[in-house]
């Protein structure tokens, strides 16, 4: 469950029945119209080296 908070108060504002993986689509699919000055290149990006405490490698979602 997803749960959208107030940036002024940091209530819960609404409660969303959406998957991680279908908002994740949505964003994608809408780049642009909410992050105009940023360059979209992947949906989730592997990335390599130690990019965690434990672990060598890892992935960046969008």
């Amino acid at each position: 469950m997803i749960k959208l908070y107030s940036t002024s108060n940091k209530k819960i504002l609404e409660i969303v029945n959406k998957s991680e993986a279908e908002l994740n689509k949505f964003i994608s699919q809408n780049w642009e119209a909410f992050f105009p000055q940023y360059l979209f290149i992947k949906s989730e990006f592997s990335v390599e080296g130690n990019v965690r405490s434990k672990g060598t490698s890892g992935r960046i979602d969008i």
